[in-house]
């Protein structure tokens, strides 16, 4: 974080309203700033996991998108250094950072990082019907720490047959590697058919 000596860095989700926004709601016009964007603010637990509140905790008067300050405490330096995965289905971004010096261990080498699932929408917790500055309370887990984050490409994400859970592949949850892979639960996608054969032979 900044009082140790690191700049701290952001994820941001801005609304690209297009070449030819105009600003008729009494907001900013381009380009945005940060103070046009409603800020939630991040924490970790002691087990690793990260969580974020329900409620938009510095909303901006006329929002343009969201931003997490990557300002947890304890964690120094922590980046934003890989593309966010989209969850089309169901309106999740898939968000990775790196944590520099956090995996000392020679038999264990690696990087290491944390991983949090946001409604694409507003930044908070899913589901995104309840992530609003009016909608839901307290705060819910998103993600947490992880072995291996991807660095610069998004995430691999694999869906078990008939939705349910969301396996992240080539990533182990916590920072010392136990070599799980990560599982999002409560981040149901839509259940989709693979092929159409079956239906295809009815006809």
């Amino acid at each position: 974080n900044a009082s140790s000596g690191f700049p701290t860095q952001h994820f941001f989700g801005v609304r690209d309203y297009g070449t030819h926004y105009a600003a008729t709601d009494g907001g900013s016009s381009y380009p945005f700033h940060e103070s046009d964007l409603d800020s939630r603010t991040m924490t970790q637990d002691a087990s690793g996991n990260r969580l974020l509140p329900y409620a938009v905790t510095t909303p901006a008067t006329h929002s343009r998108g969201w931003q997490i300050p990557l300002n947890i405490s304890g964690v120094v330096g922590e980046r934003n250094v890989s593309t966010a995965a989209p969850l089309y289905t169901v309106g999740i971004a898939l968000l990775t950072s790196l944590i520099p010096g956090q995996n000392q261990d020679p038999c264990q080498p690696g990087r290491s990082g944390a991983i949090i699932g946001v409604c694409a929408a507003t930044g908070g917790p899913a589901p995104c019907t309840t992530s609003s500055a009016s909608g839901g309370s307290g705060t819910a887990i998103v993600g947490g720490l992880v072995s291996n984050p991807p660095i610069g490409d998004p995430l691999e994400t694999l869906t078990k047959v008939g939705g349910g859970k969301i396996i992240i592949t080539g990533v182990t949850s916590g920072a010392g590697g136990a070599g799980n892979p990560v599982l999002f639960s409560g981040y149901t996608p839509t259940w989709r058919r693979g092929g159409w054969n079956e239906l295809l032979n009815q006809l």
